[in-house]
């Protein structure tokens, strides 16, 4: 999609970073981009807190943490629903607009087949569709972010940020 897409579609990769990876979990290779990304992106220091999992532990993202000053931080086991922020946080509202946006673009391919006089069937989400449904999540959290300070405020109420940094210096 990112070189084959119309420019609209391209256009949504210039806010958003997209990470493909075979397993059902972050390893430490995609955790290890993720640091550099944020170093690449001006952040002099960062907390990261992940689950005591076996990517997170490894030495790759343990020497990329101390390569990108990466405070690392880990949840305990059987903590993570009540700790980590994607968690309290992000998964329920970022969820939610996703589905607000599968059920419309549902509704739109039951109407164009209704229209070529085709059976509904059970339609399935093109490439496109699923990135216009990620992207309705994301953007639904970032607005909820920016409006609220969500994340921050989450970060301090799961017991991971004591005092309260200087958001406009970083």
């Amino acid at each position: 999609l990112r070189d084959e897409g119309g420019p609209e579609i391209r256009s949504c990769f210039e806010d958003t970073e997209v990470v493909q990876q075979p397993a059902a979990f972050c390893d430490g290779m995609i955790i290890a981009w993720i640091a550099e990304m944020r170093k690449k992106e001006g952040y002099s220091k960062a907390i990261s807190v992940r689950d005591m999992f076996a990517g997170g532990l490894s030495a790759s993202c343990k020497r990329m943490s101390v390569a990108t000053d990466q405070l690392l931080t880990y949840i305990a086991g059987k903590m993570t629903p009540v700790m980590q922020l994607t968690d309290t946080d992000v998964s329920a509202v970022m969820k939610r607009a996703s589905d607000r946006v599968k059920q419309e673009i549902l509704a739109e391919n039951r109407e164009c087949a209704q229209a070529r006089g085709e059976k509904c069937p059970d339609v399935k989400c093109s490439k496109v569709d699923m990135l216009r449904i990620c992207l309705a999540g994301h953007e639904r959290v970032e607005k909820l972010n920016a409006e609220t300070n969500n994340l921050l405020a989450g970060l301090r109420r799961n017991g991971f940020l004591r005092w309260k940094p200087d958001v406009k210096k970083k």
